[in-house]
């Protein structure tokens, strides 16, 4: 009897450990992929700019639903000086009573101050890697801070307006940090 109960405490023992690995190993991995992803993106982004949806439109190209949003650039973060207004496209959107909603497709709510990672098309701009490539700019006590736009996407029962009734989520990187950050990502070239 004791050496069948030995033998389950090693089994549980063993069974808590590999828990424990596979725990810290994810939570490791998530923590170092947001740095890794952002560098990645600052890499490849052709201009990075701070800037609000003034207005969007939606329509039909072919078969897929697209919105062309004109966006009022506050700042340009690194990249090339872009005009005072740009269009950015992106898939999804509605037309008349049909949408289509693209699985981690851009998210840009009107008048959000938002942070996009942009690549330069022939008339417009795409946001890089969809809502990756967005973050979004909120008011704290301590200043504004950033939240990454794909973290909308893993909470429930939150979005950007439910944030701003709400006021500024506890987490969040302070604006110039990231902005610093950026600007050292990218090798301090313009």
């Amino acid at each position: 009897m004791i050496r069948i109960l030995q033998s389950r405490m090693k089994w549980g023992y063993l069974l808590l450990s590999l828990f424990f690995i596979i725990f810290m190993t994810s939570w490791i991995v998530s923590t170092s992929t947001f740095a890794s992803s952002l560098g990645v993106l600052a890499d490849r982004a052709d201009t990075i700019v701070i800037a609000v949806p003034i207005q969007k439109t939606s329509y039909w190209e072919g078969k897929i639903i697209k919105t062309r949003a004109l966006m009022k650039v506050d700042q340009v973060v690194s990249g090339r000086i872009v005009p005072k207004e740009i269009p950015v496209v992106y898939d999804g959107g509605v037309v008349g009573s049909i949408g289509l909603k693209v699985s981690h497709g851009v998210l840009l709510p009107k008048g959000q101050k938002t942070i996009l990672f942009l690549l330069n098309r022939e008339n417009h701009y795409v946001v890089l890697d969809g809502i990756e490539g967005i973050f979004f700019v909120y008011p704290s006590s301590g200043g504004e801070i950033v939240i990454p736009g794909d973290n909308l996407l893993y909470r429930v029962n939150l979005s950007v307006h439910s944030l701003k009734s709400k006021g500024a989520p506890v987490e969040g990187t302070p604006l110039k940090e990231f902005i610093d950050t950026v600007h050292a990502l990218r090798g301090k070239r313009p």
